[in-house]
């Protein structure tokens, strides 16, 4: 089981040295300002004393305690089935998005009372479809996973913000069980060269995430053309009569007796 490290005990932020990943991160864990016991402190002495340590290896003992405290409750609870109780038990957050494979974080409450809800854990939480000519589409993907016990309904998705839509989608109306995907395609299609900004809702049966969504309109006319800010702007047809104009006159005086190079 891979786990990450939440930024502290009582909140849910996550830790600068944290690990990240939407398929490589299993479950968050606290890690930061962990109070620990620790020998031989002193260089001189062998004195036990309490100390605050961070890292994973401060995360690792708390997710290793839920397996022992789960098979202590029922020992003959397999392996996979022990895994899968402590992922999708865990503490459902938005933050999360994109950024482990529950977007959970360890709960040992929820683990032993065998909590059971509809959880969500979306790919990203924000889409930058960067820059895109006027006129074109361009199209990126949105997964959405259930990571909860009971199985996760979607009501509808939608878009707000001009240049961006739904293309196509699988979610809505759709049941899906612990650890199933559906998909969302959203395009962005900007109608003018300009910065555009919007927001993908995501309607589940008991909250609403969104995601949101960044692009940029680039004109033809823009990339065809360079406008300086109070310097030349010189035509491709200008350019060229100069470049003659300037050949016939070094061409002239070098053929002059005055201006012979020697």
């Amino acid at each position: 089981m891979k786990h990450g490290v939440s930024h502290k005990f009582f909140n849910r932020f996550l830790a600068y040295f944290s690990h990240y990943g939407y398929r490589t991160v299993d479950i968050f864990a606290p890690g930061e300002d962990i109070a620990s016991l620790y020998i031989g402190r002193y260089e001189d002495t062998c004195e036990t004393s309490l100390a605050l340590a961070s890292g994973t290896s401060m995360a690792a003992p708390f997710v290793t305690g839920a397996v022992a405290l789960l098979f202590s409750k029922n020992p003959n609870i397999s392996f996979i089935e022990a895994k899968n109780e402590i992922l999708l038990t865990g503490k459902n957050s938005p933050i999360y998005d994109g950024k482990s494979y529950t977007c959970n974080t360890l709960s040992l409450y929820n683990l032993l009372i065998g909590e059971s809800s509809q959880k969500a854990c979306i790919s990203t939480s924000e889409i930058n479809f960067g820059s895109v000519d006027v006129g074109n589409e361009k199209v990126l993907q949105v997964t959405v996973r259930s990571t909860g016990k009971k199985q996760l309904k979607t009501l509808n998705v939608y878009t707000q913000g001009e240049g961006f839509y739904v293309k196509d989608e699988n979610c809505t109306n759709t049941l899906l069980s612990p650890f199933e995907e559906c998909k969302i395609y959203v395009a962005f299609k900007p109608t003018s060269g300009k910065d555009f900004s919007g927001l993908l809702y995501v309607n589940f049966e008991n909250e609403t995430r969104t995601i949101s969504l960044f692009g940029q309109g680039v004109s033809i006319s823009t990339l065809n053309s360079e406008e300086g800010n109070g310097g030349c702007n010189s035509s491709s047809h200008e350019f060229v009569w100069i470049t003659v104009v300037l050949f016939l006159f070094f061409h002239l005086i070098r053929e002059l007796p005055y201006f012979k190079f020697r």
